[in-house]
Parts: structure tokens; C-alpha cells; sequence
């Protein structure tokens, strides 16, 4: 990490624009090294090494001036926790027929400003993920808050450690718990969810990610002839052409109320159940 004392010159700075990987379809974990638990540093999960969280001070919820501010920092913004075009900020025109009214509009402003200042960003240096973290809380008046990428696993049988579980009514109705006291299943066996995509970064599910062994990521060639090319984390039917089916016209499908906030267009998967 560069010294903080450049921080006081942030603002007459003119920094190159860092891009964010968050439009990549590999996951944030794919590639990088993964450090095992150490209590001696306090780590008690798995963490991405030399990748680190980081929320800056709320003069820089700007985009501009917090890709300033983590480039004056020798940092390399991986992907921001919101992407200011999914924000209500920063939208030009709001989703959905049904419009917002003005106290959800600022209970939704208020609940998204911290996000727009908090990034995955990758740094460079021996230091572990802890240490590069504790330098940046104390000794970078432009950080709020600093701590390595996590990697939690799923508790292994009962209840998961998720605090919100008890707000998932859905798992109580069909009995989750009891279900996975009998069989907590297989990883023999594959799912496949046809729905809008899938958040491959989520703690929750990277691990149990299928991936194509016969089929080259990138190249967009059908490498294991069946049809599809680049089917490596799953299959594009409904999205822009990748080769699967270059000349074929796409049906536009409502499958929501009106109250919903979205609707399933072309360049979308239409969901049909998960």
C-alpha cells in the first residue's frame, strides 16, 4: 500500500480510471490463492489472498472520487459491493409499475450510500490479508473500514449460521432442516436452475458451482460439440449471441405481477422455477 501521506492530495489528483471486473462471468474466487483459517491472526475462515473489502469515509460515495482515492491507495478495484447504475442514486429512470413513494425512496438512499463507497479491491505486497487491513485503518484517514474477503463455509448439518435464517419462511414450510437431518445430499448430483442467472460470487453457493470439464472457458467455441460454446458455469439459452444459436428470434415473456420490480425481456434466462 502506498503511503497515506499522498491522502491529503487526493482531491487535486488525476487518476486513471480503474475497471471494475464485476461484468466478468468467472468468479471472484477462480484464480486466486485461498488462505486457510489462522486464530494466530485472528482468521477463523478461509480469505482470498492480497484481496481485501474496503468502505471509504462517506466524502468519497462518488464513483469518481472513490476510484481516485483506492488508486492513491495502490489498490486495483476488483468490483464494487453496488454498481452505481443498480442504485437509486444514480438511476435515471426507476423499475417497475408501481413508483416508490418518497420514505422508501429515502430509507432506500440511506441503506445503499454505505455500498456505494465499499469495494473488493486486490492489492500487491507480502502482507497478509489482516495486516494489509490494520495498516489501512491506521495510517488512512480516507478508510472507514478495512477487513480481508471472507470465504465462510456452510455449517456442516442443523441450522446454517446465517443470521437471516429465521426470516427465510420458505425453509421452515418445507421443513429444510428436518430434510437435511435425513440427507444433506450429494455432489454427485447436479441442479440446473433456469432462472434470470445466478450470483456465482456468493458465499453460499461458489463452492457448489458445476463446471464443465470438456469445455474451454472464452475461446467461444463449442468444445465438447454439444451445441453450445463457452457452457463452462452453465448454459446461455435466453442472452446476447455466444454462439449457441446465432440466428434465432427471442419471445418476450412477462412472468411477474405488476407489483413486480422486473420484467423478463430478451437478453434474459426466463425463469420457470428453482
Amino acid at each position: 500500500m502506498k503511503s497515506c501521506a499522498k491522502c491529503g492530495l487526493i482531491l487535486l489528483l488525476v487518476c486513471s480510471t480503474v475497471t471494475s471486473a464485476l461484468a466478468s462471468e468467472i468468479p471472484l474466487w477462480k484464480g486466486r490463492t485461498v488462505l486457510p483459517p489462522n486464530p494466530a491472526l485472528g482468521r477463523f475462515d478461509d480469505v482470498l489472498q492480497n484481496v481485501a473489502v474496503v468502505r471509504l469515509k462517506p466524502a468519497f460515495s462518488s464513483p469518481r472520487l472513490a476510484r481516485e482515492a483506492l488508486a492513491v491507495l495502490g489498490v486495483t478495484i476488483i468490483e464494487p459491493f453496488l454498481q452505481p447504475e443498480q442504485s437509486i442514486r444514480y438511476q435515471t429512470k426507476t423499475k417497475g409499475d408501481k413508483p416508490l413513494s418518497p420514505t422508501q425512496i429515502s430509507a432506500i438512499l440511506l441503506t445503499e450510500e454505505p455500498l456505494l463507497r465499499t469495494y473488493i479491491v486486490e492489492y500487491t505486497g507480502d502482507d497478509a490479508p489482516e495486516m494489509f487491513s490494520s495498516k489501512a485503518m491506521s495510517q488512512c484517514g480516507l478508510i472507514e473500514i478495512a477487513e480481508p474477503y471472507y470465504l465462510p463455509k456452510i455449517a456442516a448439518g442443523g441450522v446454517p449460521n446465517d443470521s437471516l435464517f429465521v426470516d427465510q419462511a420458505s425453509l421452515k414450510l418445507m421443513k429444510a432442516v428436518e430434510a437435511w437431518g435425513i440427507y444433506e445430499g450429494d455432489s454427485s448430483v447436479v441442479i440446473a436452475i433456469s432462472d434470470t442467472g445466478v450470483m456465482q460470487d456468493h458465499e453460499d453457493i461458489f463452492g457448489s458451482l458445476w463446471v464443465n470439464p470438456n469445455e474451454i472457458p472464452g475461446n467461444r467455441q463449442d468444445d465438447d460439440g454439444n451445441g453450445y460454446a463457452d457452457d463452462y458455469f452453465g448454459y446461455n439459452f435466453a442472452a446476447k449471441d455466444d454462439g449457441s444459436a446465432p440466428v434465432i428470434r427471442i419471445i418476450k415473456y412477462k412472468v411477474m405481477d405488476n407489483l413486480s420490480p422486473e420484467l423478463l425481456v430478451p437478453h434474459r434466462i426466463i425463469r420457470s422455477g428453482s
